[in-house]
């Protein structure tokens, strides 16, 4: 009876959450929870309300209930690591991300989120291997693609950060800041193309010469709007 209970109470706050009544799905899974509160289902569920209620620490907490009772559940690993990024929880982020792409390599939003933590820590390289991984395993993920083409912009690789614009651009066409980064670097590129058939004279090379360039400080990788890849909230607990 009391499983029967719990799966209600589950369906229901699945119906709210679907709604945008994430307070409500709160409640009617902290009712779950006084049912059966060794169930992963109902505490991956109130994790990811509580992340859509901005509450990261019970976030966490319930996340990381899910790791304990079902270890194996790669979701839970990941998303733990997501809402550890959010709360910049650095050095805890990169050992549960790891698990969870250990569990499940198929996993792009598990790269994804190691990619921010590295380009966080300063550590581009790294950051650079774990987004190109990520758009390996699903090449339409936009957010990855904009990270990877402002890692090449300042590294100065600028014909694969335009690659990854591009891509950005394609998937996501209305994104204003791909769509700046992409005339940003189509710009660049121009500019350090070499001159054809140009007769050389001392003066029009001084002339010619590249200026100085300076990036936008402004444009970096935002992990606070991109670092969470939750999955569908209406399968909030369905990993």
């Amino acid at each position: 009876m009391a499983k029967d209970n719990v799966e209600t109470l589950c369906q229901k706050a699945q119906m709210a959450v679907a709604q945008g009544e994430y307070e409500t799905a709160r409640q009617i899974y902290l009712q779950a929870l006084g049912l059966k509160s060794d169930s992963p289902d109902v505490h991956y569920g109130l994790a990811t309300v509580c992340f859509l209620l901005n509450d990261l620490t019970s976030a966490s907490f319930h996340f990381k209930e899910v790791t304990r009772l079902d270890p194996l559940r790669a979701g839970a690993h990941i998303n733990l690591g997501a809402v550890y990024n959010r709360m910049d929880m650095l050095d805890e982020a990169i050992p549960v991300l790891r698990r969870g792409i250990q569990l499940d390599h198929g996993r792009a939003e598990g790269y994804y989120n190691l990619g921010v933590v590295y380009r966080r820590k300063g550590q581009p390289e790294l950051a650079i291997q774990a987004y190109r991984e990520a758009v390996r395993i699903n090449p339409r993920m936009a957010d990855a693609h904009y990270n990877l083409g402002n890692l090449y912009m300042e590294k100065e690789q600028y014909q694969l950060a335009l690659v990854h614009y591009r891509e950005a651009v394609e998937q996501r066409p209305n994104w204003e800041k791909a769509q700046h980064g992409l005339t940003q670097c189509e710009a660049l590129v121009k500019r350090n193309q070499p001159a054809i058939h140009a007769p050389y004279a001392p003066a029009a090379a001084a002339a010619a010469a590249p200026r100085e360039m300076h990036l936008d400080p402004e444009r970096m990788i935002e992990p606070e709007k991109h670092g969470m890849l939750l999955n569908p909230l209406h399968k909030v607990t369905v990993d």
